[in-house]
C-alpha cells in the first residue's frame, strides 16, 4: 500500500544551508542528531555555514554549523558537480529535531511520483520561502545519478531530500535541473552512495567514513520517534484496516441501559491503572529494533482487558500509530505503519491461525513500521491452559523467539484495593446519572458496605453495584441478590418498553430469546428462524418467529443480525439463567442448539459455553452432559469444517470452540 508525502511535515525535517553572512546556498535535511546532509556544490568550499530549519516550531533561528565532509568538485570545468555530489555538515548546538529514513534503493517507477522540499529561487532578490517540487523516475545515469521527469528542478532546490513514498524513505538529493525553464525535471544523488561503494565512483574516503556512520545511526535516530517520519507519509483512510470499537455514548430513544456498562463506551472513566497504560504504550514504543513483539493480558471475566486494551489504542493513535482490533482480513498487514493489533479471545483462535497470522505480522513488519500484538485472553488465570503454550510447541524458528519473547501485563487486571472500589463506585453513579438521567445525583450515595467482600474485587462487579443504585435511585434496595441478577432486572425493563405490542406483550419468552441471540447469534433471517425454533413454544409459530426476530435485530447493535447483550459478563449471566430455568435444566435445549445447521452458529455456541463455564458450575454440567451425547457428531463436525468438506461451511472455527471446552477441563467425554 502506498501513501502519499504530506510536505508539511516533510518541511519539519528541512533545513536552509546559508552562508555565515547570510546568503541562501541551497537546502539540507537532518539524517542523525545534530547532522545535515546537503549537495557539495551547496556549500561549495566553505567551511562554516549557517542551518536555519524548515520549521520554526523545530528551532526559532539559524545555527552555526561545520561542512565535515564533502564530495570533490569539477576539475574539468563542467557546470556539474561530480558523483555523488554530497557533503554532510555537523550542528555546532543541540537542538531536539526530527530525522528522515534514509533508503538505499532506487525510487519505484511506473507512476509513483517521488517529492521533494527545498528552497528553490521564487523572485529575484527575496529570500525563498521554501516550495514542494515533484518528479518521476526516468532511471539511473552512467555515473550514478537519478534521472527525474516531470517535475522544475529550480535552483535553491540543490540539497532538498527526494522522497519515494513507494519507499517510504528518501532515496536521493536533489542535485540539480534539467532546463532552469520548464517541467524537464533533474538529477539526484542516490543518498546510499555515502555508504555503499557499489554505486558510482569518486566518493572520498571521509565522506565515505562519514556516510557509514550516518548509515548506522540513521534508522534508530528514526525510531525513536517514529510516528513523526510517518506523518510525512500517510496512508489515508489507513484508520480502516483495522476495527475500533470504542464510541462516545449519548442516550438515544432505543438505547439499552447496558450500553452503560460497556467497555466501549467507557462511560465512567479509566482509574487505577495510568501506570499499566504508560507501561504498555512504552512497550509499543521501544526503539530497540524488534519488527513484532507480543504481550498478554489474562484476567477472568469483568477483571478489565478489553477497557486496557481500549485505552492504549487510543494512547497509541493519539501518537500516530494505527491502533485497534485485528481483522481476519489481513488489510492491516498491508499498511506498513507503526501498528498496535489487539487480538480479543485469544484463546478461541486455533494455534495455525495464530502461526500463520504471527507468521503475517513478521513479514509485512520492520523495525521502523513495527507490530505490537496485545492478546486478550480469559486462560493463563489458574484455570486452564495458556493459549501460547501449543503456539510454542509448534512453533517455526522464527517465530519461536517472538513467542517467547512475550511479556505479561496482568498488572493490567489486578485485583482493587476496598478504596479503589469505594472511589470506583462513586465516580461511576454520578457518571452513569448524568449519561442515562442526564442530571448528576444528589447528594451521592455513600458506597456500601459489601464492597468490601472479595465479590467487588473485579471492576465489573463495582459497576454492576453503581448501575442498580444509580436506575433505583433513592428506593435502593439490593436485596442480597448478585449484584449482576439486579444488573438483568432493569435489562428486562428495556426489553418489556421495545417489544412489538409494548409492556403488556411481553413474556419470559422474549428474554429466553435475548439469551438464545447471546450465545448463538443469527447472522441473516434464516438463522434467526432457525434458531428461534429451538425454544418449544416458538417450534411451530412460524409468524411469532419472524416477529420476535424482527424485535432481536433492533436491540443491539453489531455485525450480525441478532447480536449478543453486552458486556459479556452480564450476557454470560444471561444465558447461565436460561440453562437453569428452561427445558428441564436446559440440557435438551443445548443439545438442539449444538446441532444447528449453521456452523457459525455451533461454534458461537460453544465458545460461548466455555467462557460461561469456566466461572459457573451448573452450566458446566448442563455443557458436560450435552457434550457427552453429541461429541461424536461434534467432532466429525468439526473436522469436515476444518477439511473444507462441509457443505456448510462457517466463518468461526468449530473445532477452536471444542478446543476452548477441552482446555477448561470440560465433556472429558470429548477429549
Amino acid at each position: 500500500m502506498i501513501g502519499r508525502v504530506d510536505t508539511r511535515q516533510l518541511r519539519r525535517h528541512v533545513v536552509r544551508v546559508d552562508s555565515v553572512g547570510g546568503a541562501v546556498l541551497g537546502t539540507g535535511f537532518f539524517v542523525v542528531p545534530g547532522v545535515v546532509v546537503t549537495c557539495a556544490h551547496v556549500v561549495r568550499d566553505a567551511v562554516d555555514v549557517m542551518v536555519v530549519p524548515a520549521d520554526r516550531s523545530v528551532h526559532g533561528a539559524g545555527i552555526a554549523a561545520t561542512v565535515t565532509a564533502r564530495s570533490a568538485a569539477p576539475v574539468d570545468g563542467g557546470a556539474l558537480w561530480p558523483f555523488p555530489d554530497l557533503a554532510v555538515i555537523v550542528l555546532g548546538g543541540s537542538i531536539d529535531h526530527p530525522c528522515v529514513l534514509l533508503g538505499d534503493q532506487e525510487p519505484v517507477g511506473g507512476g509513483v511520483e517521488c517529492q521533494a522540499w527545498g528552497y528553490p529561487r521564487r523572485e529575484y532578490g527575496q529570500v525563498p520561502p521554501g516550495s514542494p517540487a515533484s518528479f518521476g523516475f526516468e532511471g539511473v545515469e552512467g555515473d550514478g545519478f537519478f534521472t527525474l521527469k516531470a517535475g522544475q528542478a529550480v535552483p535553491g532546490l540543490s540539497g532538498a531530500p527526494l522522497v519515494c513514498p513507494g519507499r517510504r524513505a528518501v532515496v536521493g538529493v536533489v542535485t540539480a535541473t534539467r532546463d532552469e525553464t520548464s517541467a524537464l525535471g533533474g538529477y539526484a544523488a542516490p543518498v546510499a552512495a555515502l555508504w555503499d561503494d557499489t554505486i558510482g565512483d569518486g566518493v572520498p574516503d571521509g565522506l565515505r567514513v562519514a556516510g557509514e556512520r550516518i548509515r548506522r545511526h540513521n534508522r534508530p535516530a528514526v525510531r525513536a520517534a517514529r510516528a513523526g517520519w510517518h506523518r510525512v507519509l500517510p496512508i489515508d483512510d489507513a484508520e480502516h484496516a483495522v476495527d475500533r470499537p470504542w464510541a462516545t455514548f449519548t442516550r438515544q430513544a432505543r438505547s439499552s441501559p447496558a450500553d452503560l456498562l460497556r467497555p466501549e463506551f467507557g462511560v465512567v472513566p479509566y482509574l487505577f491503572r495510568d501506570t499499566e497504560v504508560a507501561q504498555a504504550a512504552g512497550w509499543c514504543e521501544a526503539a530497540d529494533g524488534a519488527a513484532v513483539a507480543v504481550s498478554r493480558v489474562a484476567g477472568a471475566g469483568g477483571t478489565g482487558k478489553t477497557r486496557f486494551a481500549i485505552e492504549v489504542c487510543r494512547r497509541m493513535a493519539a501518537a500516530g500509530w494505527l491502533a485497534g482490533w485485528w481483522r481476519r482480513d489481513g488489510a492491516v498487514l498491508r499498511v506498513p505503519v507503526p501498528r498496535l493489533l489487539v487480538v480479543d479471545y485469544v484463546e478461541a483462535e486455533e494455534a495455525e491461525d495464530l502461526r500463520s497470522m504471527l507468521d503475517g505480522f513478521r513479514r509485512h513488519a520492520t523495525d521502523v513500521a513495527p507490530v505490537r500484538v496485545l492478546l486478550l485472553t480469559r486462560t493463563g488465570t489458574g484455570r486452564t491452559a495458556d493459549p501460547l503454550d501449543a503456539l510454542r510447541e509448534e512453533a517455526p524458528a522464527v517465530l519461536q523467539a517472538i513467542v517467547d519473547g512475550s511479556t505479561d501485563r496482568d498488572a493490567a487486571t489486578a485485583r482493587l484495593t476496598v478504596e479503589q472500589r469505594r472511589r470506583l463506585f462513586t465516580e461511576a453513579v454520578d457518571r452513569f446519572s448524568r449519561a442515562w438521567l442526564a442530571a448528576a445525583p444528589e447528594p451521592l450515595p455513600a458506597p456500601p458496605a459489601v464492597l468490601a467482600g472479595d465479590r467487588y474485587a473485579t471492576p465489573l462487579e463495582v459497576l454492576f453495584e453503581a448501575f442498580d443504585r444509580t436506575l433505583s435511585g433513592e428506593g435502593w434496595q439490593p436485596d442480597g441478590r448478585p449484584p449482576v441478577d439486579r444488573v438483568l432486572t432493569h435489562e428486562a425493563r428495556y426489553w418489556k418498553a421495545t417489544v412489538p405490542g409494548g409492556p403488556a406483550c411481553y413474556t419470559d419468552l422474549h428474554a429466553w430469546c435475548v439469551a438464545l441471540a447471546t450465545l448463538a447469534g443469527a447472522g441473516n433471517d434464516s438463522e434467526a428462524d432457525v434458531l428461534l425454533a429451538a425454544l418449544p413454544a416458538l417450534r411451530d409459530d412460524p409468524a411469532a418467529r419472524r416477529e420476535i426476530a424482527g424485535w432481536l435485530a433492533g436491540l443491539y447493535d453489531g455485525p450480525l443480525l441478532c447480536n449478543p447483550l453486552r458486556p459479556d459478563r452480564l450476557g454470560e449471566a444471561l444465558v447461565g439463567r436460561l440453562l437453569r430455568d428452561v427445558d428441564g435444566g436446559g440440557r435438551r435445549l443445548l443439545a438442539v442448539l449444538v446441532a444447528l445447521p449453521s456452523d457459525d452458529q455451533v461454534a458461537r455456541c460453544l465458545d460461548g459455553l466455555a467462557r460461561l463455564s469456566a466461572g459457573d458450575p451448573i452450566a458446566a454440567e448442563f455443557t458436560e452432559t450435552t457434550l457427552a451425547d453429541s461429541h461424536i457428531d461434534l467432532v466429525v463436525r468439526a473436522e469436515r469444517q476444518a477439511s473444507g468438506t462441509s457443505d456448510r461451511p462457517g466463518r468461526t472455527s468449530l473445532l477452536a470452540g471444542l478446543l476452548r471446552l477441552f482446555a477448561g477441563g470440560r465433556a472429558a467425554a470429548v477429549a
